[in-house]
């Protein structure tokens, strides 16, 4: 869920559905899981959006795998297991990683926070027809509800908010709902937030260090 850290790594300057398609794959997460091939007989404005798509996937690859991202996870976790109010969270290892994910974006956000607006103005070069277009190419009839999700993402512009302790705390515990993780109350999200607030305070005081190391995987 690491939206705004896709775009900060790999955007193309004037390629906006290059880099709409940089979020795609979390955004369509539960319809596609292979995207196509570029291929010639495509128009050019799919396959911006397929190449995008396909180093959103490269860059995954490299990140989750990257030694940066054990040792972040592997403290993140250790921090989980050691708080008294956490300690029966459901799926830890799952809320580790969208919870580091979306710190990272949060973090790029307190020290970008132009990048943001850049990142929804390319986002909405991605209209409606040829959102619909890159769904039928994978065999996906597009819905009202799909295509309002879309728009959506892009008029609400929530991303903005997480600087916003309480928003932010809100838009984790809306992705733990809807991925189905149980039982789960805001109370216990509040204090996982403010346990990620810590780590800002420690683990990733030194911000410049950070935005190095993440440039540096898969180079």
């Amino acid at each position: 869920m690491n939206f705004l850290s896709h775009y900060f790594k790999s955007a193309i300057n004037q390629q906006p559905l290059f880099n709409a398609g940089l979020i795609l794959p979390d955004m369509l997460r539960k319809d596609i899981r292979h995207f196509n091939a570029v291929h010639p007989d495509n128009p050019e404005t799919i396959n911006s959006l397929l190449k995008g798509c396909h180093q959103h996937q490269l860059d995954d690859k490299h990140f989750h795998a990257s030694i940066i991202f054990e040792q972040w996870l592997a403290f993140f976790l250790k921090e989980i297991n050691a708080h008294q109010q956490l300690v029966n969270l459901p799926r830890k290892w799952f809320v580790a990683h969208i919870s580091l994910e979306m710190l990272i974006d949060r973090l790029l956000l307190q020290h970008y926070p132009n990048l943001v607006h850049q990142f929804y103005k390319d986002l909405s070069a991605l209209n409606a027809e040829l959102y619909a277009e890159f769904m039928a190419l994978h065999g996906i009839q597009i819905n009202d509800k799909q295509l309002r999700r879309w728009e959506q993402f892009i008029a609400s512009k929530y991303i903005v908010n997480y600087t916003c302790n309480q928003l932010f705390s809100f838009s984790i515990w809306r992705i733990m709902t809807n991925v189905g993780i149980p039982n789960v109350d805001r109370a216990t999200v509040n204090e996982l937030v403010e346990l990620l607030q810590k780590l800002e305070e420690s683990f990733f005081l030194d911000r410049y260090s950070l935005i190095f190391d993440l440039n540096q995987i898969g180079t």
